[in-house]
């Protein structure tokens, strides 16, 4: 079993390198897996949908929001995160840790989401979730009652590594393969 603190550092590093001087490749399997998040909330039914704005190298998903359904946008305070509805084409700032957030947002109760899709750092085939380590989605998603998909490349996907109590399963891994 892979250490937490050294398959993040390691998988970090990989993105940023992966897509750095090939942003052709980039776009067109972000676009890959976008698309299968799309066949995912088609599937579920799901009718309001919490995404995120994508860090470099993150999977750039927003495509679904063309989609006509509501949709939200985490923003964080330390640990803590609310989401914020999006609308697209509304004005973003950088928000902490450099994520993009609405410029005036206004907050949901996070009740009204059936569907989160989050990004990680490294998933595994059972669908643990390897985050940046701040806990911010765990502490989200503790006692939900959503439908959670992480979002990924396929290169994230590993044998699998330590998870701890408080690390939240998803229910679904969406790549530019698909999702399981």
């Amino acid at each position: 079993m892979l250490k937490k603190d050294i398959l993040r550092k390691a998988m970090l590093a990989e993105r940023k390198s992966r897509f750095t001087n090939d942003v052709k490749s980039y776009r067109f399997t972000s676009a890959a897996v976008a698309q299968n998040a799309i066949e995912l909330i088609k599937d579920l039914g799901a009718r309001n949908v919490m995404l995120y704005m994508p860090l470099p190298g993150e999977a750039d998903i927003t495509a679904v929001t063309a989609m006509p359904l509501n949709f939200y946008i985490p923003v964080t305070f330390g640990a803590e995160m609310r989401p914020a509805v999006f609308e697209p084409g509304a004005p973003l700032v950088r928000g902490e840790f450099g994520v993009l957030v609405p410029a005036e947002p206004v907050y949901a109760d996070k009740r009204v989401i059936d569907l989160v899709l989050a990004p990680g750092v490294a998933f595994d085939r059972s669908k643990n979730r390897l985050g940046h380590g701040k806990g911010c989605y765990d502490l989200f998603l503790s006692g939900m009652d959503c439908v959670r998909a992480g979002v990924a490349f396929d290169w994230q996907l590993t044998e699998g590594f330590e998870t701890g109590p408080h690390d939240i399963k998803m229910d679904h891994i969406i790549t530019e393969s698909g999702y399981f």
